[in-house]
C-alpha cells in the first residue's frame, strides 16, 4: 500500500548492530529528533499538551495557531542568527 516502516529497530546486549541497521536506524532518527523537538516546543511552551474545547474544529483550529505562532518564533530565530538573508 506504499506504507514505509518508520519504527527503529531495537539492539540487544549479546548482539551489535549490522552496519545496515545503524544507517537505517540513523535515517530514521533524523527526522524523528526534528519532529519531536517542534512538538515538544509546543507542548511545554505553548501549553498544548491538553485542550479544554468541544469541537473537532476548534480544535484544529487551536493547533493551526499554535503552529503558526512556532513558525513566528522560528522565524524570528532564523533571523537572529543570519540577520543578512532577506
Amino acid at each position: 500500500m506504499g506504507y514505509l516502516d518508520q519504527i527503529h529497530k531495537k539492539g540487544k546486549w549479546e548482539k551489535l548492530f549490522s552496519k545496515r541497521d545503524q544507517k537505517i536506524n540513523a535515517k530514521k532518527s533524523r527526522v524523528r529528533a526534528r519532529v519531536e523537538y517542534i512538538f515538544g516546543s509546543i507542548t511545554d511552551e505553548q501549553g498544548g499538551g491538553h485542550f479544554k474545547i468541544i469541537g473537532f474544529a476548534r480544535n484544529e483550529l487551536k493547533i493551526g495557531m499554535m503552529n503558526v505562532v512556532y513558525n513566528m518564533r522560528y522565524l524570528v530565530t532564523l533571523h537572529r542568527i543570519n540577520p543578512c538573508s532577506n
